[in-house]
């Protein structure tokens, strides 16, 4: 890291930084990125609670229902196939979501409330918390290839990449 002793003694022998000076300014950039990713972290969850899994839901629902209504049309027979494919990812990977937000949520209380140097906090968020949020962003990309455009309330990635 560039705290180490070596970069230290670099810093000071060409009088750019003292030792002093180094460590406060490394203490300043850890503690900046443990709270940056707290708050991405719970933006992360709030998105993912307000927004992805509500449209999440409501399609699952309207999926339901249109096997529903073909079923009773055509038949018990009628193959639903397709739709109970669909159906069967958005419950597995709205669950994903769901579950993947409420460890999350406990990762980043746990790292916030975290009494320890900056260092170890730093690699506490790194280590258990940003896996998390990328674990929630896997699962809620996955959602945004299979609900509705007209549900989804976020851009979705198609849109922004047509858009100039």
């Amino acid at each position: 890291t560039f705290t180490s002793d070596e970069i230290v003694l670099l810093f000071e022998r060409c009088k750019v930084l003292s030792a002093r000076e180094v460590h406060s300014r490394a203490e300043i950039l850890f503690e900046n990125y443990s709270k940056t990713l707290s708050i991405e972290a719970q933006i992360t969850a709030s998105i993912g609670r307000t927004m992805i899994l509500p449209a999440a839901i409501e399609y699952q629902g309207r999926v339901a229902n249109t096997m529903l209504a073909l079923r009773q049309a055509l038949g018990k027979d009628a193959d639903v196939s397709a739709h109970e494919k669909l159906l069967t990812r958005l419950l597995q990977n709205a669950s994903s979501l769901k579950k993947n937000l409420a460890e999350l949520d406990n990762a980043r209380l746990m790292a916030d409330g975290l009494d320890a140097d900056a260092m170890t906090k730093v690699k506490t968020y790194r280590d258990n918390v940003l896996p998390l949020m990328l674990a929630c962003r896997e699962a809620g990309d996955l959602l945004e290839m299979d609900v509705d455009d007209a549900l989804w309330p976020l851009p979705k990635y198609k849109e922004m990449l047509w858009i100039s």
